[in-house]
């Protein structure tokens, strides 16, 4: 298994991002620290097409376009054949695949990298803490780290464990970067966050790459972003399933 390693830093360089900032040295102070800086100017949602391709021994089999909505906390839909209306909506830690006008399944699904790639900021620190507990991630371990260049803080893995549970966040900016995960069939999943863009206060990344034991198998580009847009709750809506609300895009 090949995972990409990064040069740890000792505890006691940890710093905070501006001048007058708390310091971080672990958790609990970072996410506060997010919370102070980014709290009152993260968009509440966003819209966006999506160029996706999948990877066999490192070969391109298919591309399709997706439609994307995200709307923080804790809500998130993917058209994934719009013109079949096949879709799957994911909100409170549950995904709700639709079909037409049916529902072909109910699952709990957590889509926990929303926490951290800003639905934080609609929880209080001790809410999102312990969103992030009940996930699986130990909480109690934080270092950093320089990942492309860039100092990262880590959590949810001691210094150089990759086989943990864990998510990056840019040191500076506060956006995630990268998020390791371990699936059913025991397996490291490693998905990589980059090219983001700032948009009304708060960041999105442009391209998420995803590797499976170190093998690429999925890549991601995101096309015509849009932040704060007047999206109804029937987008998200698994009752009574709407389709087309990405016209435009």
């Amino acid at each position: 298994m090949r995972i990409l390693a990064c040069t740890i830093i000792t505890l006691a360089t940890l710093t905070s991002c501006g001048p007058g900032a708390p310091e971080i040295t672990d958790t609990a102070s970072l996410i506060t620290a997010m919370n102070a800086k980014n709290r009152n100017n993260w968009f509440s949602n966003f819209i966006f097409k999506q160029e996706t391709i999948r990877f066999r021994e490192g070969q391109p089999t298919d591309t399709a376009i997706w439609f994307e909505a995200i709307r923080y906390p804790d809500h998130f839909r993917i058209d994934f054949d719009p013109e079949n209306q096949q879709a799957v909506i994911f909100k409170q830690d549950s995904s709700y695949r639709i079909s037409n006008d049916s529902l072909l399944n109910v699952r709990h699904n957590p889509q926990e990298f929303l926490l951290f790639k800003g639905g934080l900021y609609f929880y209080s620190p001790e809410e999102t803490l312990s969103k992030l507990e009940s996930y699986g991630y130990d909480i109690n371990q934080f270092t950093q780290a320089e990942w492309e260049g860039r100092e990262v803080y880590i959590v949810g893995a001691a210094e150089g464990d990759l086989s943990k549970k864990q998510f990056w966040l840019d040191a500076e900016h506060f956006f995630a970067v990268r998020r390791i995960s371990i699936n059913g069939n025991g397996q490291v999943i490693d998905a990589q966050y980059r090219h983001h863009e700032k948009f009304d206060g708060g960041w999105v990344e442009r391209q998420v790459t995803f590797y499976r034991d170190g093998e690429l198998f999925q890549d991601e580009f995101y096309q015509d972003v849009k932040v704060n847009v007047s999206m109804g709750a029937e987008v998200f809506d698994h009752r009574k399933p709407v389709y087309g609300w990405f016209k435009g895009l």
